[in-house]
């Protein structure tokens, strides 16, 4: 059976999605276990894991994605695949700098102690890192930054998740 560089990259992303779901519940496992045993005090520990492996899983995906279109583009004899990688890796590219830019905004509004920003197929996850939860009036204007930097377009299904320090 041929695999094409599509279904390779395609199957690619989905074990790393696994790969990242295993390594996810290890580190807050992990974290956990090695905590004291007196109530909530590993807590923090795994929070600021988490938002440090939500950023770090974002930028190894993207970076092997990449990579995997790269190798298609730069190898593949099949010129709808390489125009379809091109497609693929111009979206990518158009999905980190909205990222970055959210992120940017998001630091530079000083509400938060920091912010990740990860986009995929229109879902946003918008990860922020702070000592409070926030408030109803910060999560909105978390939302028309997100708005304002898709440049007017909707932004569908934006998850808001806090992580407390």
């Amino acid at each position: 059976m041929k695999i094409t560089s599509r279904l390779f990259f395609l199957l690619t992303i989905v074990i790393l999605g696994s790969a990242v779901l295993l390594t996810g519940c290890i580190a807050t496992i992990s974290s956990t276990v090695s905590g004291d045993g007196k109530g909530d005090s590993g807590g923090g520990v795994v929070h600021q894991c988490a938002f440090e492996f939500f950023r770090a899983e974002r930028t190894n995906t993207r970076n092997i994605q990449l990579e995997v279109l790269d190798n298609i583009i730069n190898n593949s004899i099949n010129q709808e695949e390489v125009a379809w990688a091109i497609e693929e890796r111009m979206q990518i590219l158009s999905d980190m700098t909205f990222e970055l830019t959210v992120e940017a905004i998001i630091r530079s509004k000083q509400l938060f102690d920091d912010a990740a920003v990860s986009i995929n197929n229109g879902n946003v996850k918008v990860m922020i890192r702070n000592s409070y939860q926030p408030t109803e009036p910060e999560a909105q204007l978390v939302q028309m930054i997100l708005y304002e930097v898709a440049q007017g377009q909707l932004v569908i299904n934006a998850i808001f998740i806090s992580v407390m320090t």
